[in-house]
């Protein structure tokens, strides 16, 4: 499980080109099919390139590593585009207040906990709505890494343009989340792939020489030729609720 906020800044790495596409800049969310829709990448800085954002579907992530995310921009290419433009960016949701349909303050939504084995969104964090409740959760324990309440994926955000409407029963309370083993606000990996300092202090740089052909399945989404993405899922329909 990571915290989508951590991911910030985290170098953006192309398996097929071995070259580092850029930093991630943003996470779009699709809240009503409760997963990862897209990532916003911010080109490496050269004057010799453009500064625009590249946009790139979920599908072509390949696995997140605290030294960098791998993708397969080419995996993209044929592939269904989903509308990401009119999705949420995870900057825009967080810091909103969210309130139930009943007219109560809940909390202000802090983050994003996703599932880094398949890019499903897991919850979305709550801190205290109010500086003294704020300061009491503090004192009793309570830290960004370990909120106490959370909105529960399923549970519908209706995102205005200054709140996020949820249903009255969406909230979970006194859940404390899963402390983080690596300091960057994930567990410790899973199942197939490197783990956490198996590739020594080389950094991104090293990180790419050594992931290309890199042949272990990676986790996250259905099978697309030639390779299997990591992250993102086809649209579904929405169930009703």
């Amino acid at each position: 499980m990571i915290r989508g906020t951590t991911l910030h800044r985290r170098p953006v790495m192309d398996l097929d080109a071995a070259e580092k596409l850029g930093e991630l800049a943003e996470v779009l969310l699709d809240p009503q099919r409760e997963c990862v829709a897209g990532l916003v990448v911010a080109p490496c800085q050269s004057p010799f390139s453009s500064r625009e954002e590249v946009v790139l579907p979920a599908s072509v992530v390949q696995a997140v590593k605290p030294e960098a995310i791998l993708v397969r921009r080419a995996a993209a290419v044929g592939h269904p585009r989903l509308p990401l433009a009119d999705l949420p960016r995870l900057s825009q949701l967080t810091g909103r207040t969210v309130v139930s349909w009943s007219g109560a303050v809940l909390g202000v939504l802090d983050d994003v906990l996703i599932d880094d084995e398949n890019g499903r969104i897991l919850g979305y964090p709550l801190r205290a709505a109010h500086f003294l409740k704020a300061v009491e959760r503090w004192l009793a324990g309570e830290s960004a890494a370990q909120r106490w309440d959370y909105v529960r994926a399923d549970a519908g955000l209706h995102v205005d343009y200054t709140l996020i409407r949820v249903p009255d029963d969406a909230v979970v309370r006194g859940r404390v989340e899963a402390p983080v083993a690596d300091g960057m606000g994930r567990a410790p990996a899973r199942g197939a792939g490197w783990a956490p300092g198996a590739l020594g202090d080389g950094g991104a740089g090293a990180l790419v020489a050594d992931v290309v052909g890199y042949a272990a399945p990676p986790a996250w989404g259905p099978p697309m030729p030639p390779h299997r993405p990591a992250w993102g899922r086809p649209p579904t329909p929405l169930s009703d609720r």
